[in-house]
């Protein structure tokens, strides 16, 4: 059940901060608060799906916890690993540059989390790395790593 509370914590508080910005804005003029109401329409049906959902989850597995000891136990090192990825994502990106390193850091990922699907890996890698790329270089104009290929 505390499971449950800690995953509602975040969706709860952006309900309260909704609620608590309508009341505010019920000052406003009405042109002014056009897409107020609708948004807060929305928080609230988005809030109540999370709700059903984290309920289901929690049904599920008090239905399942005493099969919970024939389930195979993840590596303990396992979360390190992934870890020590990153640090060296960060550390490569500048030299590689980013397209490159992040086209590498998803297919190792990738494969190291069980996707043993060659074209998946690829694909998934290469059409991310250049989306992101796309993203942030592009339309944001932010300044990444170009290394020594040049993108």
């Amino acid at each position: 059940m505390r499971r449950v509370l800690a995953s509602l914590f975040v969706p709860s508080l952006v309900l309260i901060l909704s609620i608590a910005y309508y009341i505010e804005s019920l000052k406003a003029d009405n042109i002014d608060k056009l897409l107020i109401r609708p948004i807060c329409i929305l928080i609230v049906i988005f809030y109540i799906y999370f709700i059903a959902v984290e309920y289901m989850r929690w049904r599920k597995r008090t239905n399942y916890a005493e099969k919970a000891s024939d389930v195979k136990k993840n590596l303990p090192y396992k979360e390190l690993i992934l870890l020590a990825f990153t640090a060296l994502y960060i550390l490569v990106i500048p030299h590689i540059g980013f397209v490159l390193t992040s086209i590498l850091f998803m297919a190792s990922t990738l494969y190291f989390l069980n996707v043993r699907s060659k074209e998946v890996i690829l694909c998934f890698s290469i059409i991310s790395s250049a989306l992101i790329y796309a993203a942030f270089k592009v339309v944001l104009m932010v300044p990444l790593p170009s290394g020594p290929f040049g993108f």
